[in-house]
């Protein structure tokens, strides 16, 4: 790592136009990092292998670091606006490929980074507000201009939606689910935000937010503090938008006692079975998402330990059986905390590192205390806030009241040690019950370039009714079946798939037309806690996974209905 002294040099002249703004993403770090920290806010592989240079300096009289490193043979398209912000030259330092710098600012006591080129895969997670971007966004974002959200819903095994209107949409517009879902990023069109772009006649700024913010910020070092301050203003004197007050529903968890506690119900659930895939799922990082479909190869390592071979797949599969291989006195949360995951184009290429990051924001989990929820997403924990929750249940309330089944089932038999299993028990319902046949184990399968098979239902009805049968002792196993139905009832609609499902179902004497199409979907469950099946008895993090099935197959034509099935003698 080369240190330069401070060094005034006279400002490069472009060889462009002249402009007064640049679009950038801007990082606040946490309040525990000062300017004096800047080496800590680098990664690992930034500072071994890439030996950067750090060169003081002083943007309109703050406090700044410039690092950068010395690759191309022609200088990148912003080397001009880096070297007006930082009054640096760049004339001889480009020599390579992939070139990168960062501009690290401190304004009135809060430390600021804006990543050019590469830069942006040199700043370690763990130092950035990853609050600062949507904070910002749901105080001064137009509700009817918003061209882009991405959100995810807890306890749906790291799924990810993204909604897209290039001209820009209303927000309700965008098919948002305002109870089950959490927005992870927002892309639209600000209003009343004094920034550079603004003062310049231009139209209001559009900002991309996430954990970051990304806007036209001013080229001047006056203007580009003074931007940054006018984004502070926002986040201290503005309420939130009525119209995003959702989004603030789902809020981190800081209260120490707290954290420790979701830590330590984590780690038990971790360390009681090696069923990791039930409470775990992995989700790309929303800063991750342009890089992941680049990936032809991940590495990961636990820890502090050595980095495994490198795999085409990043699966929970994989972190588990790391997991497993851990000594019986070292803590799984440490090992994922400490854990990274890198990108790679190819598993032949472990050197050309694409993104580099904390293994911890992959994972995604959902844990209950006491009527309390909360997920860990992207390396944080999140607690649904009272009002989340009472939309919820009120929508649970009229989902158990509209949409109870008249379908009646047998009960679920017990046997001398436990109850029949649900392969049993769906044979015997499909034998002893005139109008059901049974389609549990019958899979249809997808053309040879798409190979993957489904289970389109357990029970089917002589009109078409697809009946989804689950055991559940907790919510993981209902949001599967909730999706599995989701994902049947879509499928149906290839050609291919429905033409392999009538072919079975009239092989079991259930003729169904061709232009087939399900309207009625059922879901039976047996609660293995003996209660019955209700809105007030369905598991937490399930009743989210029901309320979005549910709003999505409606669209669709397709009714949800429910029935609880009892716990009955053998």
């Amino acid at each position: 790592m080369t240190t330069r002294n401070m060094i005034e040099v006279p400002r490069q002249q472009s060889r462009h136009r002249v402009r007064t703004t640049r679009r950038m993403t801007l990082h606040r770090l946490v309040e525990e990092v000062r300017i004096d920290d800047v080496l800590n806010c680098l990664t690992e592989t930034c500072q071994k292998e890439l030996n950067p240079e750090l060169t003081p300096k002083s943007v309109a009289g703050s406090p700044a670091w410039l690092v950068h490193k010395r690759p191309p043979e022609v200088a990148p398209e912003w080397s001009d606006d880096l070297g007006l912000l930082a009054d640096h030259s760049f004339e001889e330092e480009f020599k390579g490929s992939r070139p990168g710098a960062l501009l690290f600012v401190e304004i009135d006591g809060r430390l600021y980074v804006v990543p050019f080129g590469s830069g942006y895969t040199w700043i370690e997670d763990s130092v950035k507000d990853q609050t600062f971007g949507l904070a910002l966004a749901i105080r001064c974002m137009d509700p009817s201009d918003v061209s882009d959200i991405v959100r995810r819903s807890p306890g749906r095994k790291g799924r990810t939606d993204s909604t897209q209107v290039p001209g820009g949409s209303h927000l309700w517009g965008l098919g948002l689910d305002t109870v089950s879902e959490m927005v992870r990023k927002l892309n639209g069109r600000s209003f009343d935000l004094d920034l550079t772009y603004s003062r310049a006649g231009e139209r209001a700024p559009k900002l991309e937010a996430a954990g970051s913010v990304s806007t036209h910020l001013g080229l001047s070092p006056r203007n580009f503090c003074a931007d940054i301050r006018a984004l502070e203003k926002v986040l201290l004197e503005r309420d939130v938008a009525p119209e995003f007050a959702f989004v603030d529903n789902v809020r981190p968890v800081t209260f120490p006692d707290t954290l420790n506690g979701l830590s330590a119900v984590l780690e038990s659930a971790l360390t009681s079975s090696p069923n990791y895939e039930q409470r775990l799922a992995l989700a790309v990082p929303t800063d991750l998402q342009d890089a992941y479909p680049l990936a032809g190869a991940f590495q990961v390592r636990l820890g502090g330990g050595t980095w495994m071979t490198p795999r085409v797949e990043l699966t929970i599969e994989w972190i588990e059986q790391l997991l497993q291989r851990l000594g019986t006195s070292q803590k799984r949360i440490d090992a994922l905390s400490h854990g990274r995951v890198r990108m790679l184009p190819s598993t032949g290429a472990p050197d050309e590192i694409l993104r580099e990051s904390d293994l911890f924001r992959w994972i995604e989990a959902s844990v209950s205390i006491g009527p309390r929820r909360y997920t860990l997403l992207e390396g944080r924990w999140y607690e649904l806030g009272a009002e989340y929750l009472t939309n919820l249940q009120q929508d649970m309330t009229a989902l158990f009241t509209e949409f109870r089944s008249a379908i009646t089932l047998p009960a679920w038999r017990r046997k001398p040690k436990g109850i029949e299993t649900e392969g049993e028990y769906n044979e015997r319902v499909g034998n002893d019950v005139s109008d059901l046949v049974t389609m549990d184990k019958v899979f249809v399968r997808g053309r040879a370039d798409r190979p993957w098979r489904l289970e389109v239902c357990d029970l089917l009805t002589r009109d078409g009714t697809l009946i989804h049968v689950k055991p559940a002792a907790g919510s993981d196993v209902l949001s599967h079946l909730f999706n599995q139905g989701l994902v049947s009832a879509e499928a149906l609609l290839q050609a291919d798939v429905r033409e392999q499902f009538l072919k079975a179902a009239a092989k079991r004497g259930v003729p169904l037309p061709d232009n087939y199409e399900p309207k009625r979907v059922v879901f039976a469950i047996l609660l293995k806690t003996g209660q019955e099946l209700s809105e007030t008895t369905l598991f937490p993090f399930a009743q989210l996974a029901l309320r979005h099935t549910a709003r999505i197959l409606s669209r669709r034509g397709v009714r949800v209905e429910l029935v609880g099935i009892h716990l009955g003698d053998d």
